[in-house]
């Protein structure tokens, strides 16, 4: 599995262009530092061309945060950003804090950041969309995961810089390999990357994200098609009030990267349901009617 990150910096992206070429997921970014005025200003549209595509995607924040209080800052602009967008993401939210994020500290305060310093930095930014329920990581490279931060005490996924063709030297759910790509669909170069234990178990994108207020609501006997693209996951049932199936889940095909699930109301109407991935997350909410 492939993917690219891109910035405003790569200028206006023809996604399905992007889709075609074969890449398999987007690490957006979606600003930096804790100022509005900081917010990337094509984030909204390429998370819209992701969207539109049916890439899978997350998205990062580029840090310029001087301790653990600015990366609350951070993070909340983050949020406050890229929450129209949650019930569409499937990857993490990732803090990239690296050699211009020490930099600017050190510009502004005359201060060098201590290793324990920069650790509770990426730890309250990440544990902010932790206590929201939201996956988060951080991009590292070598040098700040040996020498500069604890990775002992962030337990999230890591995103690594990592330019050769070696196997990646921590356990990470992405590696950046390049920065001199070429894919179909952005002008220039882009960075490359490649999933590797990926952590993301839900790279996928469904069609259908409604909930309790706003069910699918299927007649009983008939059946709804769902279609998930990305990952080729599998459906369960949640449990139901009364706790009795409500609905058969069957696996219909798949075509291309999307697999076509039909959801059969076999229990009674009023009746509702969460659709899950197999030890994952919750897809959508149908009801019997």
């Amino acid at each position: 599995m492939w993917g690219i990150d891109v910035s405003k910096h790569n200028g206006k992206i023809d996604w399905p262009a992007v889709k075609a070429s074969g890449c398999q997921f987007v690490i957006i970014r979606a600003g930096f530092g804790w100022y509005e005025t900081q917010i990337d200003e094509q984030f909204h549209s390429n998370a819209s061309g992701c969207i539109s595509s049916g890439i899978p995607f997350g998205v990062y924040w580029f840090s310029y945060a001087h301790d653990a209080g600015a990366a609350e800052k951070e993070a909340a602009l983050c949020y406050k950003t890229i929450t129209p967008y949650l019930d569409k993401m499937s990857l993490p939210v990732f803090l990239d804090f690296e050699y211009d994020s020490d930099n600017y500290v050190y510009n502004m305060t005359g201060k060098q950041l201590t290793r324990s310093q920069r650790t509770e930095i990426f730890k309250a930014f990440c544990n902010y969309f932790v206590t929201k329920g939201i996956k988060c990581g951080y991009y590292t490279n070598k040098d700040y995961y040996q020498n500069k931060i604890s990775p002992n005490e962030l337990p999230h996924p890591v995103w690594l810089a990592q330019y050769d063709n070696y196997p990646p030297m921590v356990d990470c759910s992405i590696v950046q390999r390049s920065s001199t790509n070429r894919v179909a669909g952005v002008s220039g170069y882009v960075d490359y990357n490649e999933g590797v234990s990926l952590m993301l178990p839900n790279a996928f994108i469904s069609d259908t994200t409604n909930d309790e207020k706003n069910p699918v609501k299927i007649k009983k006997g008939e059946h709804y098609t769902i279609k998930i693209t990305g990952e080729d996951v599998s459906l369960v049932c949640g449990v139901s009030d009364p706790p009795s199936p409500q609905f058969a889940l069957v696996r219909c095909r798949r075509e291309n990267d999307s697999t076509f699930w039909h959801v059969v109301a076999v229990g009674e109407p009023g009746n509702q349901a969460g659709i899950y991935v197999d030890g994952g997350s919750r897809v959508c909410v149908c009801e019997v009617v």
